[in-house]
């Protein structure tokens, strides 16, 4: 059944599976539904038995027949729950949505209606919030005294109004430099007018400064995304224009132009190393991809070029390097002012970034950065959105020296996190993962044997009775059958044992022996009254789509594990016998299951 990540973190664990209830597949039509109700219906009636336990037991049975039978019989309810699950059928009865208008359709668009309201709900309980905060420490001049250059904290709210199509957002920063700090506030809201078209309103509040901006976004056209915005301060306005081009699946052009107070002609060309449809992947293990962009800025003459390339290592670590060089020209004049001349600036980088992800909502970064103005070294740790950078100062200017120091210390460190915390850590929640689902499968096997073992002792009269008629027409009588991990059972066990079959005397329960020694006898159970509960006009037919384990009388004894099922039965008292996997259709009796004896 399908179930979003919303779903699956609200609704009832404990979800009914009707088509185990009833013993059919998903594929089962109208009429093999109401055959295997009338059946269980028959078997569990509270009329047939006079003990009380055994009456208040088939009671019970017979409620959850009925249940699994008023569902699976309306065809409406049967798709709901084939879609959403047996939850939203209990939260229809709590909110009175149980009785269906007089049009299907109204009915299913209340239920859409109610999934829409819950989901709204749970995401205005998760505001959206990110932050980071800086912490710059440079430990150039001595490594005893170190000093505390720049601080810097920025929160951001992202909020959905009711509508779903309005997103508010709020940003808060603030940050300190020798001494001096300064923030600002920042407020904007979004719109989604169209399908293609959002327009956006903000406004930044400065300690002396107020900024505004309108813009808007359209990408109706093929290929391509208008953007236009008009911004203003104290200083004047400003009208940018821009369009983003998708060349190919990996070629991306854009052109901005800005007129007003700071004019500004920029062109980009961006080379991605995946397409956009790998992009929306998930990433594979060792998969390596690099960008590439290009941009000219004529306001400062000025042309840069940058590279990043990355690659997943595994399922948790990711390296990154990124590399961009910028060359602008300049006009410089002299100190009299009567010579100018030109003057070229070429500024580069080089970083190398390092993320590990430590659970599911923490990560672990290191990096290096080397550059004209110094080299640094930083550290961070995110979590819930947070996250806590502390880039290191250690040389004002690139030396061989210093750009070895910012190479190997996150190297060093990040060795040390997996030796001594990450791998301790991820080894200790794992043997506690492991010994929380051993002991929850083991509790739901002796749920599941209780259960078949009450389910077997109420249907035991009608089981001995289908025998009697199946032994008096020579027809389909089991005489031994086995569940669970038997793909390494001894095959000649059964063939010993040939001669002990007796109509009179069945022989008693054996578990076969196996030459697995991983195999213990718990993972084999005995299926021989149920099956022979489930034979019909000296036939037994199992379709392939089946749980076998959801079968009345059977139950999981290796959940995860690969099953086998082993019959040995009789049919014009001839010995058959048959040996099928557990995701094969069983079909008896068969000439090819005939048994020679010589």
């Amino acid at each position: 059944m399908k179930s979003d990540q919303w779903s699956s973190d609200h609704e009832n664990p404990e979800e009914v599976d009707y088509y185990a209830t009833l013993g059919v597949n998903p594929n089962s039509s109208p009429s093999e539904i109401q055959k295997a109700f009338r059946k269980l219906a028959s078997s569990f009636h509270p009329d047939r038995f006079h003990d009380s336990n055994q009456k208040q037991e088939a009671s019970r049975r017979f409620k959850q027949v009925t249940d699994a039978y008023t569902v699976l019989n309306d065809p409406m309810k049967r798709k709901l729950y084939d879609q959403f699950g047996s939850s939203i059928l209990s939260r229809m009865t709590a909110l009175q949505l149980a009785k269906r208008p007089q049009c299907n359709e109204s009915w299913m668009d209340n239920v859409i209606r109610y999934q829409r309201r819950q989901k709204l709900a749970y995401l205005q309980q998760r505001v959206n919030l990110v932050g980071s905060a800086t912490a710059m420490i440079d430990v150039s001049r001595s490594l005893r005294n170190p000093r505390l250059e720049t601080m810097s904290m920025k929160q951001t709210y992202w909020y959905p109004f009711q509508d779903h199509q309005t997103f508010l957002t709020i940003m808060v920063q603030k940050i300190i430099q020798k001494d001096k700090g300064k923030g600002d506030i920042h407020l904007s809201i979004s719109h989604m007018v169209l399908n293609s078209l959002m327009v956006k309103a903000g406004v930044n509040m400065a300690w002396n400064q107020l900024a505004w901006k309108l813009s808007a976004c359209h990408s109706g056209f093929a290929n391509t995304v208008q953007k236009l915005s008009l911004s203003g301060d104290e200083r004047g306005c400003s009208l940018s224009t821009g369009v983003d081009v998708y060349l190919s699946d990996h070629w991306t052009g854009s052109i901005n132009i800005t007129s007003g107070k700071s004019p500004m002609l920029k062109a980009e060309l961006v080379r991605t190393g995946k397409s956009r449809q790998e992009q929306e992947s998930k990433a594979k293990l060792n998969e390596f991809s690099w960008d590439t962009s290009i941009s000219c800025r004529l306001k400062r003459n000025q042309v840069s070029l940058s590279t990043r390339s990355t690659r997943h290592i595994n399922e948790r670590s990711m390296i990154a390097f990124e590399a961009s060089t910028s060359n602008s020209v300049v006009q410089s004049s002299s100190f009299s002012g009567l010579s100018q001349r030109l003057m070229m600036i070429q500024t580069w980088h080089l970083v190398a970034h390092y993320e590990r992800t430590v659970s599911q909502l923490s990560k672990l970064h290191l990096g290096f950065t080397i550059a004209p103005h110094g080299v640094y070294m930083s550290l961070g740790f995110s979590r819930f959105g947070q996250t806590l950078s502390l880039p290191i100062a250690i040389s004002p200017i690139p030396t061989l020296y210093s750009c070895f120091t910012a190479m190997s210390l996150p190297l060093l460190l990040a060795f040390l996190a997996q030796a001594l915390w990450l791998e301790p850590r991820r080894a200790k929640k794992k043997k506690k993962r492991e010994e929380t689902e051993r002991l929850k499968k083991q509790k739901q096997i002796q749920l599941s044997r209780e259960q078949a073992k009450i389910d077997l002792d109420l249907i035991q009269r009608e089981i001995d009775r289908k025998k009697e008629e199946e032994k008096k027409k020579g027809g389909l009588v089991i005489l031994q059958a086995f569940y669970g991990q038997l793909k390494n059972v001894d095959q000649t066990f059964f063939y010993d044992q040939l001669p002990l079959y007796d109509l009179d005397q069945p022989p008693e329960y054996t578990a076969p022996p196996t030459t697995d020694t991983d195999v213990k006898k718990e993972c084999i159970i005995d299926v021989t009254d149920a099956l022979q509960y489930m034979v019909y006009h000296s036939q037994l037919k199992i379709s392939p789509e089946c749980n076998k384990a959801s079968f009345l009388g059977f139950y999981d004894p290796c959940p995860g594990e690969e099953k086998w099922i082993e019959i040995v039965y009789l049919y014009k008292n001839e010995v058959h016998r048959a040996f099928l996997s557990d995701l094969e259709a069983v079909r008896l009796p068969l000439k090819s299951h005939k048994i020679v004896i010589e």
